[in-house]
């Protein structure tokens, strides 16, 4: 009897350390963000690098240059005086480290993390949001947006406080 209550156990958490492991990959959506000044009439060039690393098995609905676009236009919405990726010797460069959500007993976690680099700055920004699962999937895709969401605030803050300094 102890060894089969033993196995069931072992099957179970094997079981579920594979399951964590599937990532779920959905394209983001643009919000509208609050509009900025901060780089009116700034030439800016802004280079995006895939450096995610995805589990096997995973779930890809979206292709990192879907990724890539929602966070340029995501950049010229809230900069709409900027002249984003023009030819500029001001380069932006944003490392995409993680855009996923995974399910977990229950649960979603998503998370998007960003390590940006513009001169002497480097500064790693994330968001991890969680959400219980009643909906399924659609809250998988719903965190993950606000993760992603979240992640782009703080990218602009990031960038609003290098571009005051540096014009």
């Amino acid at each position: 009897m102890k060894k089969v209550i033993f196995i069931a156990i072992l099957t179970l958490m094997i079981f579920n350390v594979s399951a964590q492991r599937k990532m779920y990959i959905w394209k983001p959506k643009v919000e509208e963000y609050a509009k900025s000044n901060v780089l009116k009439d700034v030439q800016i060039n802004v280079k995006i690098v895939d450096l995610r690393v995805i589990a096997p098995g995973s779930e890809i609905e979206a292709t990192f240059e879907q990724i890539s676009d929602a966070i340029i236009q995501s950049l010229k919405k809230t900069y709409g005086n900027a002249f984003i990726n023009e030819k500029s010797e001001k380069t932006v460069t944003i490392e995409l480290m993680d855009y996923s959500s995974s399910f977990y007993t229950g649960m979603w976690v998503a998370q998007t993390k960003y390590v940006v680099k513009y001169g002497d700055v480097k500064e790693e920004i994330e968001q991890s949001n969680q959400s219980f699962n009643t909906l399924g999937k659609s809250n998988g895709k719903k965190v993950l947006n606000k993760s992603f969401t979240g992640t782009n605030m703080k990218l602009f803050g990031l960038l609003n406080n290098i571009f005051r300094t540096d014009k």
